[in-house]
């Protein structure tokens, strides 16, 4: 007979190579109103409470024990970078996981996992059950996944393509300054990568001038700028 155990088990479905990964809930199931494409209300957020219907972002995760009955569980996340997860009872927002339970308190073999924020790394989250065989188990059995929240967005290096700043007009600063060593060479050079299993739909890299300032106070020559950072 084999020695008994207590299992976390992943769905298939958002299983991956041997990683466990789970999709951030923020699109717009619950249609609120959008705007530019932007809800006002994303799915995960902890005021959407009693769903009308099931979520099916909201992934259903089982655990087998073959323990004694009669103990106690314990639920955990550990958190190591930017992804993070709310636990569930249900896949409708009713009711959080309870992190500390009997079976006469919660006699299911599941709960349901929410991603709340993308993961910066694979793995950065930790789900752990632990099983309390009776009081101040000094040995108690556990299981445990190591979870990413996709989609996953990784930035490389940003090197500059040579000096950073020349004059434009090759001379001096009448025509300001340029962040690029010549007329048709890119300053900069962005290079990103972006693993976006478990989600529908297609990723759009979006790069936006947020903001431009000449010279730490503003540097100009006549109302030409002849700094820029």
């Amino acid at each position: 007979m084999p020695p008994p155990e207590l299992r976390l088990v992943w769905p298939a479905a958002y299983t991956e190579n041997g990683w466990y990964g789970i999709p951030v809930n923020a699109n717009d199931d619950n249609g609120s109103t959008k705007t530019n494409g932007i809800p006002a209300n994303r799915d995960f957020d902890p005021d959407l409470r009693d769903l009308p219907t099931d979520d099916p972002d909201i992934i259903k995760v089982t655990f087998t024990n073959s323990f004694p009955a009669g103990g106690r569980y314990e639920l955990s996340v550990t958190e190591s970078g930017g992804g993070s997860v709310s636990l569930w009872q249900d896949p409708n927002h009713r009711n959080y996981m309870f992190e500390s339970w009997t079976e006469n308190e919660y006699s299911d073999k599941f709960f349901y996992v929410e991603g709340t924020h993308e993961s910066s790394g694979f793995n950065d989250l930790t789900i752990k059950l632990t099983y309390w065989r009776w009081e101040n188990d000094q040995d108690p059995p556990w299981a445990d996944a190591d979870v990413s929240v996709t989609p996953l967005a990784g930035l490389g290096a940003l090197p500059p393509a040579g000096p950073k700043l020349r004059f434009v007009n090759g001379t001096d600063g009448v025509e300001g300054l340029s962040a690029s060593p010549s007329a048709n060479t890119q300053g900069i050079t962005l290079t990103a990568v972006m693993d976006r299993s478990f989600l529908a739909g297609h990723p759009v890299f979006v790069q936006n001038v947020v903001g431009l300032e000449n010279g730490d106070l503003g540097t100009y020559y006549g109302e030409t700028p002849v700094a820029a950072c």
